[in-house]
């Protein structure tokens, strides 16, 4: 299964918690990677791709779209997984699942 890791302005924050979920829930084997995200988060597309590759085999790929992404909630989510649906669908032949980074809305809420 591939699994698809959104990376945006607002999700940017919420990254480690991801990181730490694989650490603790391991994907096993047999399973890929792909980050992806516009071009004003190139960096950090990259660099979350590194960094969560050691829980895919070493193995993760990136996608940057054509265009930023600045049309705010909620048209920008629709807008990623639009994007990563049609990415996916022309790339990829297996089952995929959209694993984004949860959004705390209340300091109290947040796993410690």
């Amino acid at each position: 299964m591939l699994l698809v890791v959104p990376v945006s302005l607002s999700d940017q924050k919420n990254l480690p918690g991801v990181e730490k979920a694989f650490e603790v829930f391991s994907p096993g084997s047999g399973h890929k990677l792909l980050v992806i995200g516009s071009p004003n988060v190139t960096v950090a597309v990259r660099e979350t791709a590194q960094k969560l590759s050691k829980h895919f085999a070493g193995s993760a790929t990136s996608y940057i779209f054509d265009l930023d992404c600045e049309l705010g909630w909620p048209s920008a989510c629709n807008y990623y997984f639009q994007q990563a649906a049609w990415y996916v669908g022309s790339s990829y032949d297996e089952p995929w699942l959209w694993f984004e980074p949860r959004h705390h809305s209340h300091p109290s809420r947040v796993a410690r």
